[in-house]
């Protein structure tokens, strides 16, 4: 099986896709893991495509998972089939699922099974040492050639025109970020104003993707990323996933200048614990965001609140009821 790679993808990609393929011809599984806006989704989509326009014989089963609950659907139909299974999931959730992905690894499921996954780091984070090296393929940001390539298809694509300077410029804050890299694009295009981080961080969809990694990342890995003093593990963790340079430089001058102005989250108060257990436990209606915004900020909730603030409340408030409760929490989102 060699199918032939679009012309237009970046290095990274080639070399990537080429990897999986040449793994797969030997029953071998794969693992692609990158930051938050890495690029992945992107990945997923091709190879699926290139294992279609290839004809490449396979029993195919594809799925995007954002919940536990679809990954165990999907195991049970591999369990079912009895032909060789190529299975390719992409997935996009922050969850830790090392307890079935290892039975995936273990092929306990089909002794025909290879499988080939596209993951945040967070989903695996559990589980990365335990992962053969030899199949494991890590996302780093793309060199500046790769941005280049990638700018350039954005403009033949969307109809856009930007400067030299301002491509190496968009390279510099996103930190080639691949996510990053397309929405600042389509933001300078689509507003016309000038790039600036000041003017960047008035987009949703841009601050959406920062908010992300900063999740990815938790509390204490960004705490690490943000200090003068890491320790060796940290520096290597970082460096091996991306988020930091060997030269002791943070990958995306945009992530620190926003979460350094981020409003600071105030702890949970007991009558906030209060108000937001009663509103939590109101059966049979939807809670909002805004909602949830109004216990804590009141009537300047539309200028405080982000889904980001919100999420971390909530996250606080249902470890504290699984710690000391026999409540089973089910977040869907």
């Amino acid at each position: 099986m060699h199918p032939t790679l679009p012309y237009n993808l970046t290095a990274r990609d080639k070399k990537v896709l080429s990897w999986i393929i040449e793994r797969y011809k030997y029953g071998n599984s794969s693992y692609v893991l990158g930051m938050f806006g890495s690029g992945k989704d992107s990945l997923f989509e091709v190879f699926i495509n290139l294992l279609n326009l290839n004809q490449i014989p396979h029993v195919l089963i594809t799925e995007v998972i954002e919940s536990l609950e679809q990954l165990e659907v999907i195991v049970k139909k591999v369990q079912n089939e009895e032909a060789p299974i190529l299975l390719i999931i992409n997935m996009n959730f922050f969850k830790d699922m090392s307890g079935i992905i290892q039975n995936l690894w273990a092929n306990k499921v089909s002794k025909n099974l290879v499988t080939i996954i596209f993951s945040d780091i967070n989903n695996f984070e559990s589980c990365v040492k335990k992962i053969d090296s030899d199949s494991m393929f890590i996302l780093n940001p793309f060199t500046i050639t790769d941005t280049h390539i990638l700018s350039m298809e954005f403009c033949i694509h969307y109809g856009a025109s930007f400067s030299k300077q301002t491509i190496d410029r968009v390279d510099y804050l996103s930190g080639v970020n691949h996510d990053l890299i397309q929405i600042i694009l389509f933001f300078l295009r689509d507003t016309k104003k000038e790039l600036s981080i000041e003017n960047l961080m008035t987009d949703k969809k841009i601050t959406h993707v920062l908010d992300k990694i900063i999740l990815e990342l938790g509390p204490s890995s960004l705490s690490a990323l943000l200090s003068n003093k890491k320790t060796t593990a940290e520096k290597e963790y970082l460096i091996k996933f991306g988020y930091y340079y060997s030269h002791g430089v943070i990958f995306s001058p945009l992530l620190e200048s926003y979460n350094n102005q981020k409003p600071k989250l105030n702890p949970l108060t007991k009558p906030h614990e209060i108000k937001l257990l009663n509103l939590l436990q109101t059966q049979n209606n939807i809670v909002t965001y805004k909602d949830i915004a109004k216990i804590f900020w009141g009537d300047k909730s539309e200028k405080q609140y982000s889904e980001w603030k919100i999420d971390q409340l909530i996250n606080a408030i249902t470890d504290k009821l699984e710690n000391t409760t026999d409540y089973k929490i089910k977040k869907i989102k």
